[in-house]
C-alpha cells in the first residue's frame, strides 16, 4: 500500500500566505506597464526587478521600470523601448529602466531616467525622448546625460564616463552641486558641456577626480574610437541606418546637421536645437561692453537667441579650430586660443586689471542689459588659488560680486560656493598675461549673468 504524506494543519495557512504573497507580487509587477521588450540576445544575461530575483533574458522579455539588467562575457542585449527608442547594452554591462513613462498620445509628457552603472550601451531616442527632452535623462555613477539629438554611445566604470555622438548631440554634466543623481531633464551648470556629431569619434571624458568634462579628440587618443565604441552585435544598426551621414558626407562645422552651429562643443543653454532658428522678438540689447577683444586669447560669444543688437558677437563666428570651448551659461560661451601651452609657476601672486566686461539681468527669456564697473582679479600660483571682486549696476540695484576658488592644472577657473557670492568659471591664458571667466548670481526674477576679463 502506497504511503501518503499529509500537512500539518499548521503548515497549512503559512503556504497560503506565501502563495497568496507569490500571487499579489506577479499581480503587482503585471501592473505595471512594460517599458520595452528584449528583441535581440547573443549569450547569457538576466534582469532583476526590484525584489532582487533573477531570472534569464530571452528574445521577448518585457522590460519594466525598475528592472536590472546584467550581461556576461561576450553577451549582446538589444531593447526596443515602447516608445521605439532602441538600447543596444554590450558585455560586461549593468543598465537600469530607472522610469519609463510614455503615453503615444502625448508623447511631450514623457517622464525617462535610464541609468548605465558599468559598461557600453548605445542609445537611439526614441518619441518620448524626442518630444520631452527636458523630461529625458541618461545616468551613469559619475555624470547626467540630456538629450540634443537622436544616437549616442555611453562608457562607464563607475568612475569615469566617456560619451560620443552618432547622430544629433548630448548635453553633458558631472554630478554634484546642481546637478543631483535623480532629477530629470539635461543638468545646465558652468560645468555642463555639449558634444555633437560634427566631430566623429571625439568623445567627452567625466571622472569623479575632475570637476570638468574634458573633450578627446581623435588625435589625442591613440587608441582612436575603438576605446569608445568596441564592435557591436551583428545586427545593431550602424550610423548610416540611424539616419546620419557617413563620416565622408558629414556637414562642416558651421553648418552640422541638427544642431546649431553656435552650440558645437559649447555648454550647453536652455534653447531648442534648429539648423536656424526663428530670430527672437525680444531681447534687444543696447551696447553694454567695452573691447569685446576677438584678437586676444580669451573671448566670449552670444548664443544666437541673445546674439542681437550691440555687444559681444553671435558664438558662430568665433568658433575657429585654433578655439576650444571652456565654459558657458543662458547667455554667454568662453573660448581660449589653443596655441601654446599652459603651464603652471610653482609659487608667486599675479594681479589682474579689468579690461572688459558685459552682463545681462535675464528674466522669463528676456535679457536687459547691466553694466560691469570694475574689481580685482589675483592668483596665488602656490596656493593655487584664485580671488576676484566684481561691481555690476542693474535696473536701480549695485552688486557687489566676490569669488574664491581653485585654479586647476590646465589654468581652469572654478569658484568655491562657500566662499563665492556669484558662481564663476573661467581660464587663464596659457601665457599668463591674461584672465577671463563667467560669472552668475540669481537676482529676484531671474539671473544676472556675464562675463569678465583681465590683463596683466
Amino acid at each position: 500500500m502506497r504511503s501518503r504524506r499529509f500537512l500539518a494543519p499548521a503548515a497549512v495557512p503559512t503556504l497560503l500566505a506565501a502563495a497568496s504573497l507569490a500571487l499579489a507580487v506577479s499581480a503587482q509587477a503585471d501592473a505595471v506597464p512594460a517599458a520595452g521588450r528584449v528583441v535581440f540576445v547573443s549569450g547569457n544575461a538576466q534582469i532583476s526587478g526590484t525584489d532582487g530575483m533573477a531570472r534569464a533574458v530571452h528574445a521577448g522579455t518585457e522590460v519594466r521600470a525598475g528592472e536590472r539588467i546584467a550581461t556576461g562575457d561576450d553577451t549582446y542585449v538589444h531593447l526596443r523601448m515602447v516608445d521605439r527608442a532602441f538600447v543596444a547594452l554590450r558585455p560586461q554591462s549593468t543598465f537600469v529602466v530607472e522610469l519609463y513613462e510614455y503615453d503615444a498620445a502625448r508623447p511631450q509628457d514623457s517622464r525617462i531616467r535610464l541609468q548605465l552603472d558599468e559598461g557600453n550601451a548605445r542609445t537611439v531616442s526614441g518619441q518620448g525622448g524626442e518630444a520631452a527632452r527636458d523630461r529625458y535623462r541618461f545616468g551613469t555613477p559619475v555624470a547626467a546625460i540630456g538629450l540634443r539629438g537622436t544616437d549616442y554611445t555611453v562608457r562607464t566604470t563607475g568612475d569615469a564616463t566617456r560619451v560620443s555622438v552618432v547622430r544629433g548631440a548630448v548635453v553633458v554634466t558631472p554630478l554634484g552641486s546642481g546637478c543631483s543623481a535623480d532629477s530629470l531633464g539635461p543638468c545646465h551648470t558652468l560645468a555642463s558641456r555639449e558634444l555633437s556629431a560634427g566631430l566623429p569619434h571625439a568623445y567627452l571624458e567625466v571622472t569623479a577626480r575632475d570637476p570638468l568634462p574634458v573633450l578627446v579628440a581623435p588625435e589625442q587618443d591613440p587608441a582612436g574610437a575603438a576605446s569608445q565604441n568596441p564592435p557591436g552585435a551583428p545586427d545593431e544598426p550602424r550610423s548610416e541606418e540611424s539616419g546620419s551621414p557617413p563620416a565622408s558626407a558629414k556637414a562642416p562645422i558651421e553648418t552640422i546637421g541638427e544642431v546649431n552651429a553656435d552650440r558645437v562643443l559649447a555648454l550647453a543653454p536652455d534653447a531648442p536645437p534648429g539648423i536656424a532658428p526663428e530670430p527672437p522678438v525680444a531681447p534687444v540689447l543696447p551696447p553694454v561692453v567695452t573691447n569685446p577683444g576677438a584678437e586676444t586669447s580669451l573671448v566670449w560669444g552670444r548664443w544666437s537667441h541673445y546674439a542681437t543688437g550691440d555687444g559681444s558677437p553671435a558664438l558662430v563666428t568665433l568658433l575657429s579650430p585654433k578655439r576650444e570651448v571652456l565654459y558657458g551659461n543662458e547667455v554667454f560661451a568662453l573660448l581660449r586660443n589653443r596655441e601654446g601651452r599652459f603651464s603652471m609657476p610653482a609659487q608667486g601672486v599675479a594681479d589682474f586689471r579689468f579690461d572688459a566686461g558685459e552682463a545681462y539681468a535675464v528674466r522669463d527669456g528676456v535679457a536687459t542689459a547691466a553694466a560691469v564697473l570694475g574689481g580685482e582679479f589675483s592668483v596665488d600660483f602656490r596656493q593655487r588659488e584664485f580671488r576676484t571682486e566684481l561691481s555690476v549696476h542693474h535696473g536701480s540695484e549695485l552688486e557687489r560680486l566676490h569669488a574664491r576658488g581653485s585654479v586647476q592644472f590646465q589654468g581652469l577657473l572654478v569658484s568655491d560656493p562657500a566662499r563665492s557670492s556669484m558662481t564663476a568659471a573661467g581660464a587663464l591664458a596659457n601665457d599668463l598675461q591674461s584672465a577671463a571667466y563667467l560669472f552668475e548670481k540669481p537676482v529676484t526674477g531671474g539671473s544676472l549673468l556675464g562675463a569678465a576679463r583681465w590683463t596683466r
